[in-house]
């Protein structure tokens, strides 16, 4: 059985998958997601498989579906994604932090183009 857990450092999303086995659980891998994406993971049928769904988002990419195999989620297979609203081509999304009045590091994201 295949176990998946989604933290935030910041912004930036890390997927944790973890393996039960002889009764307790062994963190397996870690991913960490691109600048202004947010990946997610869900198994496809915990009982029979380990394949998992994949969905991801960002800034300059639509929300997608994909089907990865647990050993090696970072090569999905995309299946079906929303229309893009832009050309995102040449756009890149830049993650940096404004320090409030009380000096709370408060994180932002640029997205513009390239150079």
């Amino acid at each position: 059985m295949i176990s998946t857990h989604r933290l935030s450092s910041l912004v930036l999303t890390e997927s944790r998958s973890s393996r039960y086995a002889d009764g307790a659980f062994s963190l397996e891998r870690c991913l960490k997601g691109e600048v202004g994406l947010s990946p997610s993971f869900s198994a496809v049928d915990a009982e029979t498989s380990d394949d998992l769904w994949r969905t991801s988002d960002g800034y300059t990419q639509p929300t997608t579906l994909a089907l990865a195999a647990a050993s090696s989620p970072d090569a999905a297979e995309a299946l079906k994604a929303l229309p893009a609203f832009y050309d995102a081509g040449g756009v890149t999304t830049q993650q940096f932090t404004a320090a409030s009045a009380d000096g709370t590091a408060v994180p932002y994201f640029l997205v513009s183009k390239e150079g």
